[in-house]
Parts: C-alpha cells; sequence; structure tokens
C-alpha cells in the first residue's frame, strides 16, 4: 500500500513537471507588442519605405545631373578630309577642344529645381510613412476590440450555459414553459456565432498586423491598452486646422509641385538666352597653295531665333497645371477642414456618450447588485441574476468599444494633421 501511494506521488510530482515545464515554454514564447512597437517595426520593415528611400536617392542624383548643366562643357572634336583640285590633291585635319556654356540654364539656377525635386520625394515619403502608422493603429485597434469582443461573447456563453442548465431543470420540474427554454437555446446560438465571428476577425487582424510590422503575432499575444491621447481630445478645431496647416504633408506638396513648374516656367524663358563658345583649334593643312599648318581661338554666340511657338506653348502648359494644383489645393483645403470638423464632432459625442456609459454602468452595477440580493431573499430568479449580470458586462464592454473607437478617430486626426499629439506615440 505504502509503495503505491511512492508510486502515485511520484506519477503526480512527474505530471506537475510535465505541465509546468509546458506552461513555462508557452510563457517564454508569448510576446509582448505595444503601439509603439508595432509602429517602430513597419517604419523598419515595410517595403514601401524602401522604394521610397530609393526614390528620394535617384532625387539627389538628378539635382547633381541638373547642377553640372549650369558649368560649361568641354568637347573635343577632330575634322579630317581629302581635297582634289585640277592640278593637285590635299589632305588637311582639324582638330578643336571647344568650351559652351548655356548661360540660361545658369540663370534659370537649375540646382533650385532639382531641390524641389528632391524636397518633393521627401514629402511623398513623409505622406507615405503617416499612412502606414495611420493603418497600423487602425489595425491593432480593430484587434484589440475583435479580442475584446472574443472575451466578452465568450463570458456571456458561460452564463448563457449556466442560464439554459438551470433553464432545463425548471421545464422539467414544470416552473418554466417549453418557450423559455426554447429563448435560451436560441441566446446560445447567438452566442456562440459572435465567438466564430470575433475569432475570424481575430485571425484576419493577425494576418493584417503582421504583414505590416514583419513580425508574425499569435493568438496568445500580448497587445497592451494604450493611454488615451487626452491632448488631441481636448484640442479645439480651429487649432487642429492651423497645425494641419503647417505640417499636412499634402498641403505641402501642393506647394513644392507648384513651386516645381514655376521652376520648369523659369527655365523655358531662360533658355532664350545665347549660348557662349569658347575654341582652340590645330589644323594640318597639307594644301600647297597655302601657308601650312596654322592654331586657331574661336568665340561666339548662339542666340535661339524661332522655334515656331514651341516654347510658349510648353509654359502655357505648365502654367496651366500650376493653376489647376492652385485650385486643387484650395478644394483640399476646404475638404481638410470639413474632415477635422467632423472628427472633432465625432470625439465631443463620443466624449458625452463616455458619460453616460459611465452612469449606465453604475446602474447596471446596482441593478445588479439589487437582483443578487433579492435572489439570495427569494424574491429573484436565477435568470434574472443572470440577465442582471449579462447587462452589467454588456455596459462595461460598450464603453471600452467607444474609447477603441476614440482612439481610432484620434490616429485619423493625427494622420490629418501630419504630426503625433498622442502621449505614447515617440517616434
Amino acid at each position: 500500500m505504502k509503495k503505491k501511494n511512492i508510486k502515485t506521488q511520484n506519477l503526480r510530482l512527474y505530471w506537475f513537471v510535465v505541465f509546468f515545464s509546458a506552461a513555462l515554454l508557452n510563457a517564454q514564447n508569448i510576446k509582448i507588442l505595444t503601439l509603439n512597437d508595432c509602429i517602430h517595426s513597419a517604419l523598419k520593415n515595410y517595403p514601401s519605405l524602401t522604394a521610397f528611400k530609393k526614390t528620394r536617392q535617384s532625387k539627389a542624383a538628378v539635382t547633381k545631373s541638373l547642377q553640372s548643366q549650369t558649368r560649361p562643357e568641354a568637347d573635343l572634336s577632330f575634322r579630317g578630309g581629302k581635297f582634289r583640285y585640277n592640278n593637285y590633291g590635299y589632305q588637311a585635319l582639324d582638330s578643336r577642344l571647344q568650351l559652351s556654356w548655356d548661360v540660361g540654364a545658369w540663370a534659370a539656377k537649375l540646382k533650385k529645381t532639382g531641390l524641389t525635386q528632391e524636397a518633393i520625394a521627401g514629402v511623398q515619403a513623409r505622406q507615405n510613412r503617416l499612412n502606414l502608422i495611420l493603418r497600423v493603429k487602425r489595425t491593432f485597434w480593430e484587434l484589440l476590440t475583435a479580442k475584446k469582443t472574443l472575451s466578452v461573447a465568450r463570458l456571456s456563453e458561460s452564463y448563457v450555459r449556466h442560464h439554459l442548465k438551470v433553464s432545463r431543470k425548471l421545464f422539467a420540474l414544470g416552473q418554466v414553459r417549453r418557450l423559455d427554454l426554447y429563448f435560451s437555446q436560441s441566446e446560445l446560438a447567438k452566442t456562440r456565432e459572435r465567438i466564430l465571428t470575433a475569432q475570424s476577425q481575430i485571425t484576419s487582424g493577425q494576418i493584417r498586423l503582421s504583414a505590416l510590422i514583419g513580425i508574425k503575432i499569435a493568438s496568445n499575444d500580448s497587445l497592451p491598452v494604450p493611454l488615451l491621447p487626452t491632448k488631441l481630445f481636448n484640442a479645439a478645431p480651429e487649432d487642429l486646422l492651423e497645425q494641419a496647416r503647417k505640417f499636412n504633408p499634402a498641403l505641402s506638396l501642393f506647394e513644392r509641385r507648384i513651386q516645381l513648374l514655376n521652376r520648369r516656367v523659369n527655365r523655358i524663358k531662360k533658355s532664350r538666352w545665347p549660348k557662349v563658345f569658347v575654341a582652340a583649334a590645330w589644323v594640318y593643312d597639307n594644301d600647297p597653295a597655302s601657308g601650312g599648318n596654322y592654331g586657331a581661338v574661336l568665340g561666339g554666340l548662339q542666340i535661339p531665333v524661332f522655334d515656331w511657338g514651341n516654347r510658349s506653348y510648353r509654359m502655357q502648359a505648365l502654367q496651366l497645371q500650376a493653376q489647376a494644383l492652385s485650385s486643387a489645393r484650395r478644394a483640399f483645403l476646404l475638404e481638410l477642414d470639413s474632415r477635422l470638423k467632423a472628427l472633432a464632432n465625432r470625439i465631443r459625442y463620443f466624449k458625452q456618450f463616455l458619460k453616460l456609459k459611465e452612469k449606465s454602468i453604475a446602474q447596471a452595477q446596482k441593478t445588479y447588485d439589487f437582483t443578487e440580493l433579492n435572489y439570495r431573499r427569494g424574491l429573484a430568479s436565477n435568470s434574472d441574476v443572470l440577465l442582471a449580470r449579462k447587462m452589467l458586462i454588456e455596459a462595461k464592454y460598450s464603453k471600452e468599444k467607444l474609447v477603441f473607437n476614440l482612439q481610432v478617430i484620434g490616429a485619423e486626426i493625427e494622420n490629418l494633421l501630419g504630426k503625433n499629439l498622442s502621449p505614447f506615440n515617440n517616434y
């Protein structure tokens, strides 16, 4: 008997060690990913950022190319021929080194055109970063919402299961109708549907977030909930619009593109300026009637005279594009103003909803406490307690869902502003 007890204890100890080791190994595999971690990883790993980086590097090379066009160019040319007259023939060779300078290119300051193109590429890269951050934030909060939905649905399922178990017993005793039993079974089916829907949303969110940040997210990984950006939610719409005018990349992009078109117009105007050339030549002349070999220094101007209106049409096209961009910028400002005001209005109502939710949670808590007290006194049924508890859980969940929606609105506002005002954003 003693040996049997010892074997049983050893077996229990063995299984304890096995389960403890498995739990420890599982805990070591769990990742804790904050919102900042996800954003930093996305900014480090997402491929489009590399593409924009290469684009900026190519624009820098274009700037150097444009700058070189403002300097004189050197050309070395050779020209020879064999000449034949009636009485004799001879050979001649002309070798020439020529320096030519496009004065118009120098006057148009082509380097600034290249720098403007670099600035445009930089603004586009910044807009891409902001859009990537917004996608990460949205996906992060959608995943948190789905996880919360799943936890609430599972908790509701446990209550409904217990409620159904009690209903079956009461039905067997003849204390409830068959319709009440059917209602409980229907409610359990709905709860299971919510669980499956939430699980599907979690899987989709994990796939999308993993693709954005370059880290595979598992179901048991922890995603801590950040703090509310109170500074952002308390800002006035007028202040938001003023900041958007300063920092929104799309507005800056309009301005840079208009500037680039004006620089190109200026370049076409300056292309009417003359080109200066200076050349040094050495001529090998075998003509017996001439003075023999000789050297020469040449200089001159090449002046554009007539081009069938080509320059004028090109300038007109660029000027019309600049006017179109200017109109589009004004339309974008109106749209930006309306979107910021709409989001600020949603924040205002959401804050009011949160206050109402606080009251409804307090009321649901009182209802649950009162129902549970009456149940102990025999004045309320078990179904009443389960229903009151379910209402309390759903009230708390709806409040958290409002907070999650507020976070998404805050992310959209920060994207429109072109800067981050949230206290937890350090990127």
